[in-house]
Order: C-alpha cells, then structure tokens, then sequence
C-alpha cells in the first residue's frame, strides 16, 4: 500500500539496519521527494527514479490522524535535488551468494534452510551449512518485522536467549535447573520483556540456528546456564557466543570475564556438615561432585579437629557422565558404595536433593531407617524435599532469586555494556525437617 501511494513498483528489495525500504519508482528520469502519511506515520522518499531509491519511517505521527489517514496520499514535489546522492546500505548475505558459495542450485539452500519441501543429500546439506557458517548468513529479520507491521517500534530487543551448555538434557530434567528456568521466565514477565529461545548447546551448533538466533537486533541478551566443564568444541562455540552478543549472564556458573550470579557452595558444605556434626555424627560420608560443597564439608571436618576418609567420599566417577552423580541414579550409586563398607557411616551429605533422595531409596534396600539408623541432609530445597518420607532436611538454595537476579543484571548491561562484570554469590540457609536426627552410637 505504500509502494501504491508512491507510484512505484511493488518489487521489495531489502531492508537494512537503518528500517530502510528499497524499491523503484514507475517513472523514471526525473528527482523526486515525496511524502506520504500511511496508517498515522509520516513516510518520505528521496533520490534519482532512476535508481534503486529508498523510503524511511520518520518517528512523529502525523498530526491530522483521521483526515490524513483518509486521504492517504499527500505529495510535494521538489525539483532542485539533482545533486542529491543517496548512500546505498550495506551488503547483506543472500541465498543466492549462499548457494554461489555452496556450488549448488539456490533451491537446495532453500531446501536445507526450510527443512524441505524437497529432500537433500547430507553432502549437499553440509557444503550449504558450511557456507552458511563462513558467510555468517540469517534471515532478514527486519524484513519478518516488517510483514508482522511492528518493526521499527523497539529501539532495543525486549528479549533474551536462554542457553544449556555442559550436559544440557540434565538442565532441562532435573527440578533443580528446571526450577531456575521458570524462575528467568517469572522475571522475564515482570520485567515486560520475554524468553525468545531456549536452545540446547548441540542445537546452536548448526550455522543456521546459530546466525538466525544469535544476533544483538534479535536478543537484548543470553543467560547461560550449564552442569558439567566444557570440552574446547564448546567453549570455542561459547566464545562465537560471547562475540556475537556481548551481553552473556552465568546462572549457576561461572566463565572468565562474565558476569555471574549463584549461590555459596562452600557455605552450603559447611552449614549441611556442621548440621550433623552438631547432632553428634563424626563418620559422615559425602555424596555428589567435587566442587564447593565438598570443599564446604572437608573445611567442616577440619574446623571440628576430623580426618577426612577418603573410602566415605563416593567417586566422581561412579559412572562416566559426570552429571549421573549430581542425580536420583548417582544418589542411590553412591549410597549403596557406602553403605557396603564394613564400618558404615552414620550420616551422609547429599550434594543435591535428588541425590538424597536416591540415598533415600538405598538405605531402605539395606534395611536402615533414616533417620533412626542414618541421617541424610542435602542441598537445594526442591519441591519434591518437602514430601519424600521423610521429609528432607537440606540447605535452601534461593532459586528465585537467583533468576530474578540474572535477569535483572541482563537488563542493566543493556543500558551499561561496559560495566564492569561482577560475580554475586548468594547466601543459603538450613531448612531442617525429618530425614536427620541424633548419631545412634552416641
């Protein structure tokens, strides 16, 4: 409708990062600089009709509303504009260059970009997805604006990514991580903005995904969330990442040079063995990963004049994924490593609920009673911790604050891109319920 206002071809050429519509005007040969108001926004058309021209949305609505919306059309011709010249924007990558690139036919990248209509052979599908990634191809997503009539209305994306990196099917099944997603969706909403994607690390692999998602004019910002150390694949791709948007939040992690926000793992050890310690237990055996928890409970032992036993500490390795051991199955694992040794511990420290909650399930099978025989505190206060039987004693990991947080920081680096990046640890706290209980032997 605003090619007809203007008397030129319906033939839409491109749109450029300055919201820029290119376009020819019927009548060629002579300047032109037109105006029109279409739908209460004023539009003005500038340069030679000879040429590939442009029109620009100028931001002040038009005053009369109704009687210009009416009339749609007003013109004004100026005839002293010969000189003018008008800058052209910026190549943009096409299928075409795609294809050139690829040495295919263009309906094949059209047929790998789309997913079909028609079949591709994998050697076909990989030289375009190879082209793809060396000439940075995307969707032009102002031209997708555009049809949906709201480009142009944002000066900045009032959304952001969610990336699982580092065992991230774990992140998406485990209450835990999952917790913490819904939590980034809850601030989201509060905050008017919106989760766009949430992409696991295998996924963003492929070139296309990765150019059509990972790009400042689609997201304000990503929040990284991962559960396991990542391989140099992946941190190059976290890298690509980082380049590309800047603007990156660790949830629950952390990576060099990144802001960061998550909960006191140390304290956390230390509050869960200083629990049982204080019930009078002194063989107490560990559960889950070797990282700040741990080191909480070995600083815990040390402090109260212990010697660590390496035999009740279960094995990272109780299987060769590391994040089995932080779960139901590597609870259940590791309390039955335990509770075979021939002097059995008299409490366990669970790195997780769900760990806890597969040693719940072991000590059964081996006819102890929890907490009569053994006592058994984790980490997190899951929602799931407050109905096992019995109910779990765990140290409370504020969840939603950590979200509210998260997104909370993203929305402030949009505005300050150079502040400084900060690490936030959170306190914790000891939720004390059913599953601990005095040592037996004392």
């Amino acid at each position: 409708e605003i090619c007809k206002a203007f008397r030129i071809k319906m033939i839409l050429v491109r749109i450029d990062d300055s919201m820029i519509i290119l376009a020819r005007q019927r009548n060629t040969g002579e300047n032109a600089h037109s105006k029109a108001c279409f739908r209460g926004f004023h539009y003005t058309f500038r340069g030679r009709c000879d040429n590939i021209s442009r029109i620009t949305l100028d931001t002040a609505p038009c005053v009369d509303y109704n009687r210009s919306y009416s009339n749609r059309v007003f013109r004004e011709r100026v005839t002293s504009m010969a000189s003018t010249k008008v800058s052209q924007p910026s190549a943009q990558v096409t299928q075409k260059d795609v294809a050139r690139r690829a040495g295919v036919a263009l309906s094949s990248v059209s047929y790998v970009i789309n997913n079909g209509p028609r079949p591709v052979s994998e050697e076909t599908r990989a030289r375009v997805l190879k082209a793809i990634d060396e000439l940075g191809y995307r969707p032009n997503e102002h031209a997708r604006r555009l049809i949906q009539r709201n480009w142009g209305t944002e000066p900045s994306p009032r959304q952001f990514g969610i990336l699982l990196f580092g065992g991230p099917r774990v992140l998406i099944a485990r209450p835990y991580y999952s917790t913490l997603i819904v939590g980034l969706y809850d601030e989201a909403v509060r905050q008017n903005y919106a989760v766009r994607f949430v992409h696991l690390s295998e996924e963003i692999r492929n070139p296309l995904l990765f150019n059509e998602t990972i790009h400042r004019e689609s997201i304000a910002g990503v929040v990284l969330l991962q559960v396991a150390p990542l391989d140099r694949t992946y941190r190059d791709l976290l890298e690509r990442v980082i380049e590309r948007i800047g603007n990156v939040i660790c949830l629950d992690t952390f990576f060099p040079n990144l802001p960061s926000i998550t909960f006191d793992h140390l304290g956390a050890g230390r509050l869960a063995t200083d629990h049982l310690l204080g019930l009078g237990h002194q063989r107490i055996g560990y559960i889950g990963n070797r990282d700040g928890r741990f080191d909480g409970y070995l600083q815990s032992l040390r402090l109260h004049g212990l010697t660590f036993e390496p035999g009740l500490a279960t094995s990272e390795k109780i299987t060769d994924q590391d994040e089995v051991t932080n779960s139901l199955e590597g609870g259940w694992l590791g309390a039955n490593q335990l509770l075979s040794l021939p002097e059995l511990p008299t409490a366990i420290f669970c790195a997780s609920d769900e760990v806890a909650i597969g040693a719940l399930r072991a000590a059964r099978e081996h006819g102890l009673r929890v907490p009569d025989d053994l006592s058994i505190v984790s980490v997190d206060d899951i929602e799931l911790a407050r109905y096992t039987s019995p109910p779990l004693t765990t140290v409370r990991v504020p969840q939603a604050d950590m979200a509210g947080l998260t997104v909370r920081t993203l929305i402030e680096r949009v505005s300050s891109p150079n502040a400084m990046p900060v690490n936030m640890v959170l306190p914790v706290t000891l939720q004390q319920r059913g599953s601990t209980g005095p040592n037996p032997q004392r």
